[in-house]
């Protein structure tokens, strides 16, 4: 579990995606180095679905996320797939001033990914 602090770039409305599972994306914005800006999606599932409604395009934002991973196995042909998701557990609302320019580069400590 981790947290990165960004803008909020994109929401995008809610989508039922089978009878029994809905799914809704947003996008926050990381300013790097030069053009090492990022996007990062993150999901929210079923009853969280609404935890972004109190947010909009442009808000300055705290994420707390996950890192969940599936395997499934597809009916028709009977091949694994696999799915990574990056879930956003948490949003907190954040002054725009504290938003700092991520290191990138590869040449701190950091890893990019």
């Amino acid at each position: 579990m981790g947290s990165i602090k960004g803008i909020i770039h994109l929401i995008n409305e809610e989508k039922q995606v089978t009878e029994k599972f809905k799914k809704r994306e947003f996008v926050v914005y990381i300013p790097g180095n030069d053009y090492r800006d990022k996007y990062v999606k993150f999901s929210l599932i079923q009853k969280d679905c609404d935890m972004i409604d109190n947010f909009e395009e442009g808000d300055t934002v705290e994420v707390s996320y996950s890192f969940e991973g599936r395997q499934w196995k597809n009916p028709k042909t009977e091949e694994l797939e696999y799915f990574n998701d990056v879930r956003a557990n948490r949003i907190t609302p954040q002054q725009e001033e504290e938003i700092q320019v991520s290191d990138v580069s590869g040449d701190g400590d950091d890893l990019p990914f």
